[in-house]
C-alpha cells in the first residue's frame, strides 16, 4: 500500500510539472506585447533581445535595427504612447507562430501588425 501511494504521488507531481509548463510558458503574443512595450519605453536592447537570430539583425546589422527602433520610440511618443495592444489572432504551428493584432495609441490612432515568430532555445522570438 505504501509503495502504491508513493507511485501515485510521483505521477501526480510529474503531471503537475507538465501542466505548469504548458500553463505558464510564454505565448507568442506575450513576446509581441513585450517588444512593443520595450520599444515604447526606449529599452532598445531589451526589444532587440526579443528578435530571432534570423531576423533583420542578421541581415542589416544591429546598429541599423537599433536606429530603426529608436525612430519607432520617437513616433510612439509623438502619438502619446501606447494605449493598448490588442491581439486578434494567434496561430501556433509547432516551433513557428503568427500573431495578428493592432496597437492603439493615446492620440486615437492605431497601427495593425502581423508578426512571425519562431522558437529559439525554448523562447518565442520575432522573426519578421
Amino acid at each position: 500500500m505504501k509503495r502504491n501511494t508513493s507511485s501515485i504521488a510521483a505521477i501526480a507531481v510529474f503531471l503537475l510539472a507538465i501542466l505548469s509548463c504548458q500553463l505558464f510558458s510564454a505565448k507568442p503574443s506575450s513576446t509581441i506585447k513585450k517588444f512593443y512595450r520595450h520599444v515604447e519605453a526606449g529599452e532598445l536592447d531589451d526589444a532587440m533581445a526579443l528578435l530571432a537570430r534570423s531576423s533583420a539583425v542578421a541581415t542589416i546589422g544591429p546598429a541599423k535595427v537599433k536606429a530603426g527602433l529608436a525612430e519607432q520610440t520617437a513616433a510612439m511618443k509623438r502619438k502619446g504612447g501606447i494605449a493598448s495592444i490588442d491581439i486578434q489572432d494567434e496561430q501556433i504551428n509547432g516551433e513557428t507562430a503568427v500573431v495578428k493584432g493592432s496597437v492603439k495609441f493615446n492620440d486615437g490612432s492605431s497601427d495593425s501588425f502581423e508578426g512571425g515568430l519562431i522558437k529559439e532555445d525554448g523562447a518565442w522570438k520575432i522573426a519578421k
